[in-house]
Parts: C-alpha cells; structure tokens; sequence
C-alpha cells in the first residue's frame, strides 16, 4: 500500500484501502484443483470472500465501500454477490452502502471466468451480459484508464471528470 500513503496524507484519499484477509486452506485447495476445474476451483474463494465482506461492512458501518478485485480468483462471484445483498437491502437502512464493484479483466478472452452466481452458471458472458451489471455497479475494465472511464460513466461523483484527467 505503500504507492497510498500520499494520497492518503495529502487529503486526496479519505480513507485507506485495504485488502480483505483470505483463509489459507481455501485458497490453497483452489490452486491445486484449479488444474482439472479450471476457474470453478475459486467458487469457494468467491463465497469466502463475499462471507469475509460482510463481516468487514458489519464492522466499519460508517464507511461505504467500492470492491476492487479481478476476473481470476473469486473476485467477481463476490462483487455479484455483494451488488445482489445490496440490492435486496431496505434503501431507507442507514448503514454502510456498496457504491460499485471494478474488476480487472486479467483473464484471456477464451477463458471467461466459471465462478458466477448460480443463475449465470453457463450463460454467455457477453456485452449485454457486462451492460446489465454495470447498470446495477459492476464496472468490467482492462486497463486503470479504462477503470476510471467506466467509474466515471457508471457514477460521475464517485470518479469526476478532472480525476480521470489526472489518470489518463
């Protein structure tokens, strides 16, 4: 986190960033069955990491949160069941919010990631697959310009215009 530290100290960041701790035994299994499963191996990284959400948004409820993952391992079952928990929950709940969820899309094009929620599972991740879950906050991007771009198209107050200047 150390690249943070500025920003952090000069005011341009409000908060810091963390990661969300793993559990070691999880993630090891996945990498050895991830050989004969492919990316269904980190289904149970993607649930724990969602389960491991939850606590961290139960213990700091005076923070909103943006979930910042990738396509490889877990990250986006999380983000999808992040934005689906957030959708279920009563809008006039004061407490902590899930702003968006940005996943870097690290994986080739042929290998599109097998571990989405359960009502995907096998469904063509296509563009109008990726627009109706930026409309509910999940940004796909392959680049950090292009994250800020589509954070910026997704919600203009989360990423201004003169910030995404500064990116670019």
């Amino acid at each position: 986190f150390a690249p943070m530290v500025p920003y952090f100290t000069s005011g341009q960041l409000h908060s810091f960033p963390t990661l969300l701790p793993g559990h070691f035994r999880t993630s090891i299994a996945a990498g050895i069955l991830q050989y004969c499963q492919g990316s269904r191996a980190w289904r149970n990284v993607g649930l724990q990491k969602f389960r491991t959400f939850q606590d961290y948004q139960a213990l700091w409820r005076e923070y909103d949160f943006v979930f910042c993952g990738d396509d490889g391992q877990g990250d986006l079952l999380a983000g999808q069941m992040m934005i689906q928990e957030s959708e279920a929950r009563d809008p006039s709940e004061v407490g902590p919010r899930l702003l968006a969820v940005l996943i870097h899309q690290v994986l080739p094009e042929n290998e599109r990631p097998a571990q989405v929620i359960y009502e995907e599972q096998g469904s063509e991740q296509d563009d109008a697959w990726a627009e109706r879950w930026f409309k509910r906050g999940l940004v796909l991007h392959k680049t950090y310009i292009g994250a800020a771009l589509a954070l910026h198209r997704y919600n203009q107050s989360l990423m201004p215009l003169d910030t995404v200047a500064q990116i670019s």
